[in-house]
């Protein structure tokens, strides 16, 4: 063994069992290397290939189990904070028509750096809007990046935008009008909500959602289901099982027919003006849709990422909105229900701070309210 025979039997068998001890350390640690490699490659070979529409940094946690093949909706969601979800600009399938409608109007928009529609001062009221826009305007030039605001008055339809008609990723704000195109199929009678559809392997993305966490080999779920989840938890894997059901290229079509000019069928984007567009949709829709509407508003009202929009403002104030995380940019686009609601939609890209983002964000909304809560 190569011991000093000057050392004592008694130490000789002791350097002996350090020496084993060693070498077992060793071979341990080898095995678990070995281990831990072999599941890393594994799991990314089980999802080579995949297309991602979704992807974020952690997933938004809820006590929701799945113990059923079939998933009804449950009961209540938390009410914490989350981390927002996203939406990729990976290319989909397409037959090559990169629809952007209205260039002309798009370039003068570019040209000028925001939306040129103004409020004149006999229509304003109590609320100058004028002065409301040049504040944000002058507000959001002390960040880095550029911030889009479109706002609407629900009640006059009054509104004006900044940047709004820019180009944007729409990360998650996405699942607004996917979901407004499946509820009015479900009004119409074409879609039952309670039909279920089954997860598949391409359905699955990490990022936020619930979805992601459990066991979802042969699971199946209905549509109203996966619905909430999109929403309330921006659920990614619901929201890739319903677009693969009702068609992404179909969505981009129902958001052109709204009016949306910021969309193409092989990016995911949108921009400030299309998104308050969407949103005046939904809210005419909840209104007009008895238990229809309200299911989608409460929806709406109780997703647990609320950092943005809603985070200055009264805890009384019902704030129906979906955010939108991406890399360089930070969304937040909703419905303000104050005793006159409004719609205000934020968007953001090339910011250098998530959490700076979001705390412009906070303020815009808090500015907005302010100014024209008492109108």
């Amino acid at each position: 063994m190569g011991f000093d025979r000057k050392l004592s039997i008694k130490e000789r068998i002791q350097k002996r069992r350090k020496q084993k001890r060693k070498r077992f350390f060793i071979v341990l640690c080898f095995l678990l290397i070995s281990i831990m490699t072999y599941f890393v490659i594994n799991n990314a070979l089980g999802h080579d290939g995949e297309d991602p529409v979704f992807s974020d940094k952690e997933p938004a946690q809820s006590t929701i189990q799945i113990t059923a093949a079939v998933e009804s909706t449950p009961t209540a969601f938390p009410a914490s904070v989350g981390v927002a979800s996203s939406v990729s600009t990976t290319p989909e399938e397409t037959n090559g028509d990169n629809v952007n409608a209205s260039p002309a109007n798009s370039a003068e928009n570019d040209a000028k750096g925001e939306n040129s529609l103004e409020v004149s001062s006999s229509a304003q009221g109590k609320v100058n809007y004028d002065k409301l826009k040049s504040d944000l305007g002058q507000y959001i030039s002390k960040f880095a990046g550029q911030y889009g605001i479109h706002y609407i008055d629900l009640e006059n339809n009054y509104e004006f935008g900044i940047n709004d008609t820019n180009e944007y990723i729409a990360a998650s704000t996405v699942k607004v009008p996917l979901n407004y195109f499946v509820y009015k199929k479900i009004a119409a009678g074409e879609v039952d909500p309670k039909k279920t559809l089954t997860y598949t392997e391409g359905d699955f993305e990490g990022g936020t959602g619930i979805l992601q966490n459990k066991k979802l080999a042969g699971k199946s779920f209905t549509i109203k289901y996966l619905m909430e989840l999109s929403i309330t938890h921006s659920d990614n894997i619901a929201t890739n099982m319903l677009l693969r059901h009702f068609g992404r290229k179909n969505l981009k079509n129902y958001m052109r027919s709204l009016g949306g000019t910021v969309v193409k069928d092989n990016k995911n984007v949108s921009c400030p003006k299309d998104m308050a567009i969407y949103m005046k949709d939904v809210y005419e829709f909840c209104n007009s849709n008895g238990e229809l509407g309200e299911e989608f508003k409460h929806n709406l009202c109780n997703t647990v990422f609320n950092d943005r929009l809603p985070k200055l403002l009264p805890k009384e104030v019902k704030v129906a909105h979906k955010v939108g995380n991406q890399i360089e940019a930070v969304h937040d686009v909703g419905i303000i229900y104050t005793d006159k609601p409004y719609v205000l939609t934020v968007m953001s890209k090339g910011i250098v701070s998530e959490e700076e983002a979001c705390n412009v964000i906070a303020e815009i909304s808090k500015k907005v309210y302010d100014v024209v809560k008492d109108r």
